[in-house]
């Protein structure tokens, strides 16, 4: 059962208008053998809609009159750059809150029925992420930015239901290509989104781990002015290779079309370059104590340090309270086995001849294919 839900409902906690809006900007090319995925996504919305409009009713004034008391921190860096490990070590910070699995998957509707919305994440989920076989639970941190493909249209994560739309969904990596109108619906969605997990978590100060966020400090910048980054770089090399893999890997949970796996590596390269420049550029906006830039695999070797640096440079309270903590999530982690790529000479070679210029500013080696 587990496999079979996890396997063929993409969009699942999303709205039946939201739904509608993608087929439209997907042209209802939905291919024949993944119809029956849609029929289930829009059955099972339809069967939650009472309780989104009960959560409405009853949470919608109190998440807008809530004010967040301390402007989030939020994980950045390119997917396959150790941002889930990152955002897992920080968790253990019980002065720190963040979106679980739970609210990322049933944003609108998992404050009405708490338990019953854990019951079914966990049953819809698979038990470890297909991509790197991270453990997956409804109470652990998840990512704000699925939770925002469920609530509109713009959102990068579309492309894993409509990869034939990628060009599309693309921009909103960034937005420095969509309109104004655009850019205030998503700052509207994602306020309003924030400010519900902020009511969850209290007083405690949020740890927003998001890669898409990493082309949007200016964005996010308007909406939090004193927020804080931590931003995670990795070999080139390895980024490119997990990268495909996770396409690999998701396209077959999400898709609702065929894809072309050639444009989708084109894609990753052109993406990458875009996300990674509006980045260089933005951080230029930001000062000494709001923002830290941390290597991959200095993390890997030795997590606990690499935390230190995060709360000494960005000034932030809890270190020290959440040390045996941390220690005991660290020596959970020690059997765990990160994927090891095997670095084709395409893969080299598209590296060489599109990313140069990061792997130079990081300092990596240069292979030859």
């Amino acid at each position: 059962m587990k496999e079979w839900m996890s396997r063929r409902e993409p969009l699942i906690g999303s709205t039946i208008w939201n739904i509608i809006k993608l087929l439209f900007r997907a042209k209802f090319r939905i291919h024949p053998r993944y119809w029956y995925r849609l029929v289930m996504t829009i059955n099972i919305n339809l069967f939650l809609f009472p309780l989104r409009l009960i959560e409405k009713i009853k949470f919608s004034r109190k998440i807008k009159k809530h004010e967040i008391s301390v402007e989030p921190i939020f994980i950045i860096g390119h997917w396959r750059m150790g941002t889930t490990y990152l955002h897992y070590l920080l968790s253990n910070d019980e002065t720190k809150g963040y979106p679980r699995n739970v609210d990322v998957y049933t944003p609108h509707c998992n404050l009405v029925a708490p338990d019953y919305m854990k019951r079914l994440v966990e049953v819809g989920l698979p038990e470890r992420r297909p991509m790197d076989d991270v453990e997956l639970i409804a109470s652990k941190p998840g990512e704000e930015e699925f939770a925002m493909a469920l609530k509109n249209k713009f959102s990068y994560y579309h492309v894993f239901v409509f990869p034939r739309r990628m060009d599309y969904f693309s921009q909103f990596l960034t937005f420095t290509k969509s309109s104004k109108r655009s850019i205030r619906e998503w700052k509207k969605h994602y306020v309003n989104y924030i400010k519900k997990i902020s009511f969850i978590n209290g007083e405690k100060q949020l740890i927003l781990k998001n890669p898409p966020n990493t082309g949007r400090i200016k964005l996010l910048k308007d909406i939090f002015p004193k927020a804080k980054f931590v931003y995670l770089y990795r070999n080139p090399y390895e980024i490119y290779a997990s990268s495909i893999l996770l396409f690999q890997r998701l396209l077959p949970y999400f898709s609702l079309q065929k894809w072309d796996e050639k444009k989708i590596k084109t894609k990753i390269l052109m993406n990458f370059i875009e996300m990674i420049e509006e980045y260089e550029r933005s951080k230029k906006t930001l000062t000494e104590d709001e923002i830290i830039e941390l290597k991959y695999e200095d993390l890997i070797a030795d997590p606990l340090s690499e935390l230190g640096k995060i709360y000494h440079k960005l000034d932030l309270k809890g270190f020290e309270e959440s040390v045996e903590s941390i220690q005991e999530f660290i020596k959970t982690q020690q059997q765990y086995k990160a994927n090891k790529h095997i670095i084709s000479k395409e893969i080299i070679d598209d590296v060489n001849n599109n990313w140069e210029k990061y792997r130079e500013k990081y300092g990596y080696s240069k292979r030859e294919g």
